[in-house]
């Protein structure tokens, strides 16, 4: 008898052990994670270009638990993953080699042997409690530079995004979309629109520039006027703000069936949440929140997975006020916007 009491004291001490530590195990990234398995539950969303990767990147976009996945229609690669709603914690969990570890599982998962990730140039980049790891193939590249793959984590463990650009990698040539743009700044808008837009020339407008001050590391734009004065290799940030607004503005050139997508760079500079305006012709405007803290060096969609019909208006860009971190830390980058039809 007092063999079966020692027994269940043990096992109940176990139990309340487990149960003290749980929360501690909840802490380590329980948020949305990406399932290799999406596809059995998956819903089409939209098939869609991303011009950015270049003029044959071709996506199927489907939705499935929360967290969008775009796939390569010719290779059936994973391009990129993305949750619904950003949400993540920045807890010093894990350290850099933890999380290196979590990302290349990551790859594996979802890639397998497709990655040598051995065979390819690996950087790190760090934002506020968010990181970034990129593994760059520099024997190939896409209109948007050397392909590459990079996987955003928190120090929480928090999965952020996948961007994989390693199926559109090849040698620049002259039939690429910057060659095109070049050749060519003011296609017939009878045929498919592709435009970016930098954050200086005329067509950029800054909504209070008293607050604005430039840096390099920005997106190289070559169009409309090519790399020149303060926007080459450059963009604008500010400290966000608790009260007035700080806004910069984009005017397109006139465009229908089009969506818009944001370039948001490395660094300190970028790591409020913002909100960009998105004001269609002869329609009300369209918002979407996001928080560059949770992307770098990536391009990232700031339309709805349907078209603005009527065309882009303008895009404007505010800061949205401390982050809700209550502190100046965090920054508001104004970089560049590529308008296109998908």
């Amino acid at each position: 008898m007092k063999q079966v009491t020692k027994i269940f004291a043990t096992f109940f001490l176990t139990l309340l052990l487990f149960a003290q530590s749980a929360p501690f195990v909840q802490a380590k990234g329980e948020n949305k994670k990406p399932d290799p398995n999406f596809m059995d539950k998956a819903t089409h969303v939209e098939k869609s270009n991303l011009p950015y990767y270049g003029k044959d990147a071709i996506v199927d976009i489907y939705l499935a638990d929360g967290m969008f996945y775009s796939v390569d229609t010719i290779t059936q690669d994973i391009v990129e993953i993305e949750p619904d709603v950003m949400s993540y914690q920045v807890d010093s969990v894990y350290d850099e080699n933890q999380l290196q570890g979590l990302a290349e599982t990551i790859i594996a998962d979802f890639l397998g042997d497709k990655v040598k990730l051995d065979k390819l140039s690996f950087s790190l980049n760090q934002k506020i409690g968010t990181y970034f790891f990129r593994w760059d193939d520099v024997t190939k590249k896409t209109d948007d530079g050397f392909a590459f793959i990079q996987v955003g984590l928190s120090q929480n463990g928090d999965f952020l995004n996948l961007v994989n650009t390693l199926p559109f990698g090849n040698k620049f040539s002259a039939g690429s979309t910057k060659a095109l743009l070049l050749l060519n700044p003011n296609p017939s808008l009878i045929g498919p629109f592709n435009q970016i837009y930098a954050n200086g020339g005329s067509y950029w407008t800054a909504g209070n520039g008293a607050y604005l001050l430039s840096a390099t590391g920005g997106y190289y734009s070559l169009y409309p006027t090519g790399c020149s004065g303060t926007f080459c290799s450059k963009y604008y940030y500010s400290t966000a703000t608790s009260s007035a607004f700080i806004s910069g503005k984009w005017t397109p050139n006139a465009n229908t069936n089009t969506k818009a997508a944001a370039f948001i760079p490395y660094g300190s500079n970028a790591t409020a949440t913002v909100k960009y305006e998105i004001k269609p012709i002869g329609s009300a405007s369209i918002f979407k929140l996001i928080d560059q803290n949770a992307y770098g060096n990536t391009w990232v969609n700031i339309t709805p997975v349907t078209v603005v019909t009527s065309g882009i208006s303008y895009i404007k860009l505010f800061d949205v006020g401390f982050n809700g971190t209550g502190t100046s830390s965090y920054k508001v980058a104004w970089d560049e916007v590529w308008v296109y039809n998908p």
